[in-house]
């Protein structure tokens, strides 16, 4: 499993041409954890479910690394 396996609890949801997935995201080291709240919505009329799992999990592996981890701009659509 990835490092965001367990740390992350989310559900997803579909609508047409839209995805999302929002939940709740332990981050940081054990020592100093703390919880985030997020919610991810792609909203696009030819929307690639493969590509769209991978931005998915990008996401949950910056939020559980948060500060440290991914910047936002890394986050953003490509």
């Amino acid at each position: 499993g990835s490092a965001a396996a367990g740390r992350i609890r989310a559900k997803t949801g579909s609508l047409r041409n839209s995805r999302a997935l929002a939940g709740f995201a332990d981050a940081g080291a054990a020592s100093d954890q703390h919880t985030l709240t997020f919610a991810y919505i792609a909203n696009q009329t030819n929307l690639n479910t493969d590509a769209n799992l991978k931005v998915q999990d990008q996401l949950a592996l910056g939020l559980v690394s948060y500060p440290q981890g991914t910047t936002l701009a890394q986050l953003a659509p490509q």
